[in-house]
């Protein structure tokens, strides 16, 4: 029993390591047009302490032609760096630039709409 405790006290004693921590917020706002298209509207938060370049959004859709994107902008409505990838029935937006890393907190809204 000793050597249990003597164990886990020397576990308690050894300096940690921080582990980097990621995490996300997502929020969206739907509205359905007269045409019965919807208009979306997403704003992800992420917080990260790896240093990243951004994120990448997948849309899951059939019909690569039946998503148009209005807008990827920050939270003061600048534009993002992005470029558009269609992989596997998703239309995916690989938002940041190549050049920069961050750490840190950063707000993507995304604005597109999806015609059926």
């Amino acid at each position: 029993m000793f050597k249990k405790v003597l164990v886990f006290l020397t576990f308690l004693a050894l300096p940690t390591q921080v582990i980097a921590a990621e995490s996300a917020t997502f929020n969206s706002k739907i509205t359905i047009k007269p045409d019965a298209s919807l208009l979306i509207k997403e704003t992800i938060t992420y917080q990260t302490t790896i240093p990243r370049h951004g994120i990448y959004r997948y849309i899951p859709t059939k019909n690569q032609n039946g998503v148009k994107l209005i807008s990827i902008t920050d939270d003061k409505n600048r534009p993002y760096k992005f470029s558009r990838i269609w992989q596997n029935d998703n239309l995916a937006f690989k938002i940041g630039d190549a050049d920069v890393t961050f750490t840190g907190q950063k707000t993507y809204v995304i604005t597109y709409q999806v015609k059926y």
